[in-house]
């Protein structure tokens, strides 16, 4: 039986041709590049992939926004049955936006509230419209009357700094006392 390895030409202790070494050595310093150059390439893709997402969904969301958001011109606001306040016209699961809470189960609560309201309605929302307010104007009037602590005020104004200075809650609480509806009631009497 030959005692010798299959294709082995190099014999122990033989070293092996200069031109095998420095081909070895290539080939060595050719992958590290390349492997360097495949990490370096993944790593711009992926950021590529979360900067493109990233601003995609933020375009997306605010130009869905603006041609679903409906302006009005409120005189006043009724919230009905403890309505929370939110950050974003969605209830989050995953990461809440609820800033406050306007008044009790079964009650009623109405301010005075002369500016813009904006409707939003997402048919793909299964808790239907919004309504938007701007957050430091609502936080004034209902701290003044008393609906809502110091502390919910801050809340609610902190979205003008870290939001849109919009802030939303779910149609099924809310009734927007429109100005061009009081202007015609008053000039009907």
């Amino acid at each position: 039986m030959n005692s010798e390895r299959v294709g082995g030409n190099n014999r122990r202790g033989a070293e092996k041709p200069d031109w095998l070494k420095e081909r070895e050595r290539d080939l060595a310093r050719k992958k590290k590049i390349g492997e360097f150059a495949v990490g370096l390439a993944a790593m711009a893709i992926v950021g590529m992939v979360l900067s493109h997402s990233a601003r995609t969904s933020e375009i997306m969301e605010n130009e869905e926004r603006a041609k679903n958001v409906k302006k009005i011109e409120a005189e006043g606001i009724i919230f009905h049955d403890g309505v929370n306040v939110r950050r974003e016209p969605f209830v989050g699961n995953t990461e809440p936006n609820q800033l406050a809470s306007i008044g009790e189960e079964g009650e009623q609560v109405a301010v005075d509230y002369d500016g813009d309201a904006y409707y939003y309605n997402n048919h793909n929302d299964a808790n239907g419209g919004w309504y938007g307010f701007e957050a430091v104007e609502l936080a004034d009037e209902l701290l003044e009357d008393g609906y809502i602590a110091e502390m919910d005020a801050g809340r609610l104004k902190s979205d003008e700094k870290s939001g849109d200075g919009i802030v939303w809650l779910n149609e099924n609480y809310v009734t927007v006392i429109e100005a061009d509806l009081v202007d015609q009631e008053s000039a009907g009497e």
